[in-house]
């Protein structure tokens, strides 16, 4: 969770629970994670500078890094499953994706679809 801080663009965290348990399982510092959606790290020119994020940009960071961990879990499952079905042996069985316009083959499976 995100505030902003009164008379200022700057947002700060409103607790950090939510941000212990998602540092936690993805296997990194609480503090850094925290400090990553408020003030990054921006690249201008030669220097690296921090900039203050308000509070709709924390959330519309944390929105992309879940879009983010979504796609790469979704483009890892669907490797892994391709791999576990590619087999020279007659096969008997299958795993078909329904959608509502209905069976489609598809060179690259995104998560978006």
């Amino acid at each position: 969770k995100f505030k902003q801080r009164p008379r200022e663009e700057q947002a700060e965290a409103d607790g950090t629970a939510e941000a212990e348990k998602v540092s936690f399982l993805l296997g990194v510092n609480t503090k850094d994670f925290l400090q990553a959606f408020l003030k990054p790290n921006v690249k201008v020119g030669n220097e690296w500078v921090t900039k203050g994020q308000s509070e709709n940009q924390c959330y519309y960071a944390v929105s992309a890094l879940a879009k983010s961990l979504y796609s790469r879990l979704f483009a890892w499952l669907v490797a892994r499953v391709n791999k576990t079905l590619d087999t020279k042996v007659k096969r008997q069985f299958f795993i078909g994706v329904l959608d509502i316009a209905g069976f489609e083959i598809f060179d690259f499976n995104g998560f978006e679809q």
